[in-house]
């Protein structure tokens, strides 16, 4: 009964940020992610705009005192951290979709690859996965040691982005075993598979860290 409830709340707060705390206009930053079809452009670009969407959402939610107002509803510190949380996965996620529907129509228009860089494989969805939830952990843990300041945490959370992207391309065109990631041949499916699959999970485990130390810096903080 008491997870039933959890379980709630938590669906209720996520309901809020989705549709009552984020300007519905942010949503339309998740187009980017069809970036995936410029021909010869690192499509990390377009998932990447991800932290400006958050910044500018964060700035509205701020202008209209949304953290204080959230407050004031009876549910923990903790289900707000979550929830704020998972609205950004959201806004991630349609990016993510976005790029990969982009990715989709390039295969097939331009099957010989589009990309200066990584192709738009499963394998760059890994390396995205894992940008992301780098991005999850340094925004979420930065932004709720005070509740309103999000300038720093996005900033470095893009930064690790660029970062981290920028080494697995170094790998990729560096160490010969990584080069079976790049590309669309048959014979490196099942490598740029599974690296797609930990990619997503190392992005879950990210993501988690993240909340629960945004969730210990919260309780700290005096709105």
């Amino acid at each position: 009964m008491e997870n039933t409830k959890q379980t709630g709340t938590l669906c209720a707060v996520l309901k809020k940020e989705l549709f009552l705390s984020t300007h519905p206009a942010m949503y339309l930053f998740a187009l980017l992610g069809f970036m995936t079809l410029i021909p010869y452009y690192p499509g990390i670009v377009g998932v990447g705009y991800i932290a400006l969407a958050v910044f500018q959402a964060d700035g509205i939610r701020r202008a209209n005192n949304d953290l204080e107002f959230t407050l004031l509803l009876p549910i923990k510190r903790s289900f707000v951290v979550w929830g704020k949380t998972l609205s950004v996965i959201v806004m991630e996620t349609l990016t993510l979709f976005c790029a990969s529907a982009g990715a989709i129509i390039a295969y097939f228009v331009m099957p010989g690859g589009n990309s200066a860089m990584i192709d738009p494989n499963l394998s760059f969805f890994g390396i995205a996965f894992i940008c992301l939830g780098a991005f999850n952990l340094i925004y979420t843990a930065g932004f709720f040691k005070t509740g309103y300041k999000s300038g720093m945490p996005t900033l470095f959370g893009a930064i690790a982005i660029v970062i981290i992207y920028s080494l697995f391309e170094l790998l990729l065109n560096v160490v010969s075993a990584f080069a079976v990631l790049d590309g669309y041949g048959a014979d490196g499916f099942v490598a740029r598979l599974l690296f797609c699959v930990v990619g997503t999970l190392v992005f879950g485990a990210l993501t988690l860290l993240g909340v629960k130390i945004g969730q210990k810096n919260f309780e700290k903080v005096s709105l």
